[in-house]
């Protein structure tokens, strides 16, 4: 009986059937390994290259992607979600959509052109002028790749989704690691940075038979544009509030502190934002097909709360108490000022990884627009709070102020979620989370 249930799950895995049920469970099965497999490229690669490159090098290489993910916030159309909520056939729109993405690429790739020694100067670091023009060449094969992927989201063809991105870090990580052995410098990072998007654009043609092509028409865009533009809206906020920060640590503490939180930021955040990326990729589409069914949403909301909180807190926990041991053995006690970050971001990567699941919620019920208010909210509180923190109190200080600002609006999306979408009370909610937080407190 057991063989015979083996073969069952491994069937719908590999072949979902119609069921939604079987197709959210087969995404999820294959998005959890495809974040398993990148997370677990990502460990090796960054412990391979803080062992050969100094913080200074990880530094430049953060002035590069900060130019780069400023100007990508800033120009985002928000027409991939627009795509996945969107009921019905989606196919009219892709020509259209894809217009507007190229033309939104080679703008970019011009503006990194010209700008980058404005950008090197402004960082004092004349290193960063050339990797500046090199991330913007490969911003031109974002843009230029099949817009038949979004399909594979919307349609939970998750299998396909997944040789689709890992390619990319596949490639990412080879190149990297093969050049930092051989240049021993920082164009190591460039190169695997460039090599995952030339990846990605080849698969994307591979993977999807869909062929794009230029339109003159871009009168569906405006429709897409409605409920795009808020999650664009969105998007600039959190640029600000997560990569800003990035820039107010470069400016105000210099490269070599800009490389440590950085890194903090990427090991501690790592295990929760990947588990609820996982999660929200799978259910943001499979939410937007459950509109009409308001009983059923709420089951699956809460479901998806309880098993998130049971992984999210205790990876968190274990980063929270292992970050100093982590710290020596791993890094080097040359990374030893990445300790006091990284405890501090545990603790708002596990916070912000369960709020993160409301957002899919939120856009499946056609309400971006809640995500983007409480976001402007928490952007107030951390301007006010990031310089005179970070003044008294360096990098923790810094960290300090991101796990506040989570703390103070992260209970306001709650309230939002249950009381006016799902109908909940808050008290349902906490229950959930009761069990998680008593046994991660215990370890």
């Amino acid at each position: 009986m057991s063989r015979i249930s083996s073969r069952k799950i491994i069937k719908n895995l590999l072949n979902p059937s119609d069921s939604l049920s079987h197709r959210v469970f087969s995404g999820g099965f294959w998005t959890l390994g495809l974040r398993g497999a990148q997370s677990t490229f990502n460990i090796v690669r960054l412990i391979i290259l803080a062992r050969i490159l100094a913080p200074s090098d990880f530094g430049l290489m953060g002035i590069a992607l900060l130019t780069m993910a400023i100007l990508d916030a800033f120009s985002q159309t928000g027409f991939q979600s627009a795509l996945i909520q969107k009921k019905g056939d989606i196919r009219p729109y892709l020509n259209s959509a894809w217009t507007v993405l190229i033309i939104r690429a080679t703008i970019l790739f011009v503006i990194l052109f010209f700008s980058a020694p404005l950008v090197a100067s402004f960082f004092e670091s004349p290193q960063a002028e050339s990797m500046i023009r090199m991330i913007g060449l490969s911003m031109l094969f974002v843009g230029f790749s099949n817009i038949g992927v979004f399909l594979f989201q919307k349609e939970l063809q998750f299998k396909k989704q997944t040789m689709y991105q890992l390619a990319g870090t596949l490639a990412d990580f080879t190149v990297a690691i093969a050049s930092v052995l051989i240049l021993q410098n920082v164009w190591a990072l460039i190169f695997g940075h460039i090599a995952g998007n030339v990846a990605r654009f080849v698969m994307s043609y591979v993977l999807h038979p869909f062929r794009p092509r230029l339109t003159s028409d871009l009168r569906k865009t405006k429709e897409l544009w409605g409920f795009g533009r808020w999650v664009a809206g969105s998007s600039m906020i959190s640029f600000v509030i997560v990569q800003g920060v990035d820039i107010f640590v470069g400016k105000v503490l210099g490269v070599i502190s800009l490389g440590v939180y950085q890194l903090a930021n990427q090991i501690s955040n790592l295990p929760s934002s990947e588990i609820t990326n996982v999660i929200s990729q799978v259910t943001f589409p499979a939410y937007s097909k459950l509109q009409s069914s308001i009983m059923t949403l709420k089951k699956a909301y809460m479901r998806t709360l309880e098993v998130t909180s049971l992984f999210v807190f205790p990876i968190s926990g274990l980063i929270f108490v292992s970050a100093h041991d982590f710290t020596i053995l791993i890094l080097g006690e040359k990374w030893i000022g990445v300790i006091d970050p990284m405890r501090i971001l545990a603790l708002w990567g596990a916070i912000s990884a369960l709020a993160g699941l409301n957002g899919s919620i939120l856009m499946a019920a056609n309400r971006p627009d809640v995500i983007t208010k409480l976001s402007l909210i928490k952007l107030a509180i951390l301007l006010i709070m990031i310089y005179p923190a970070t003044m008294a109190w360096g990098l923790e200080g810094t960290a300090m102020v991101v796990l506040i600002s989570t703390l103070l609006i992260t209970p306001n999306t709650y309230y939002i979620v249950a009381k006016r979408i799902l109908g909940y009370k808050i008290s349902t909610l906490l229950q959930c989370l009761a069990l998680p937080s008593i046994g991660t407190v215990v370890m």
